[in-house]
């Protein structure tokens, strides 16, 4: 239970100084494009989580996750066609939403979802707390754990969206995260799970840009 008050505090010490040091950044800026707050909160998940990594690991990074694995990160791939699904599914409830924090620059909106998210996103939520709990407790905690966090933390910036379309990115989020945690611990490595993330952002990424036409 200890192992699990832990992980909960870690995920506070990457979650809150992210957030208020990019809230802060938005309000000193007052720049109306959402890259910079996306950037900046991307980039310090990834700052604290591997701080807070080699806190723990007295700076052996293998042990949460940084090591290459292309058997399962071949395996991995197999997610695009359930992502597709899951996307599609969501669409059918979207009821025309756009999410108001789109970066409109394309090449940076591309960037964002297939790079620099999964890579700053997988770290936390797999390697720093996933990783955490794997070490020092029972997989099934991290199992479990981890997708639920990851999901929690999709629900205020879809808060304006329609409740069944927010209710179906929630459990998109959480089957993800289950797959990646599930790849995570397989390989012990974080390639798969930032392949399969990456992945869910392009199916995302596809309906997205059909939705746009349409228009």
């Amino acid at each position: 239970m200890i192992q699990i008050l832990i992980a909960l505090a870690l995920w506070l010490a990457v979650l809150l100084p992210s957030s208020l040091i990019t809230l802060l950044l938005s309000r000193f800026t007052k720049s109306k494009k959402h890259s910079i707050e996306a950037f900046a909160n991307q980039l310090l998940f990834l700052f604290f989580s591997l701080l807070l990594i080699y806190w723990l690991s007295g700076g052996s990074f293998n042990r949460y996750g940084f090591k290459w694995d292309m058997h399962y990160t071949l395996i991995s791939l197999l997610a695009f066609p359930l992502s597709l699904a899951l996307l599609y599914l969501s669409q059918r409830f979207s009821e025309g939403y756009k999410p108001p924090f789109i970066p409109e620059n394309k090449a940076i909106l591309i960037f964002l979802l297939l790079f620099l998210a999964p890579l700053s996103e997988e770290t936390f939520f797999r390697g720093l707390i996933g990783g955490y709990l794997i070490n020092t407790s029972n997989f099934l905690y991290a199992l479990f754990l981890s997708p639920i966090l990851f999901s929690i933390v999709h629900i205020l910036p879809f808060h304006s969206a329609p409740q069944k379309y927010t209710i179906m990115l929630l459990l998109n989020a959480f089957i993800l995260g289950l797959i990646a945690m599930g790849l995570f611990y397989l390989s012990h490595s974080l390639l798969p799970a930032i392949t399969t993330h990456a992945l869910f952002n392009l199916s995302g990424l596809i309906f997205y840009h059909l939705s746009n036409r349409k228009r």
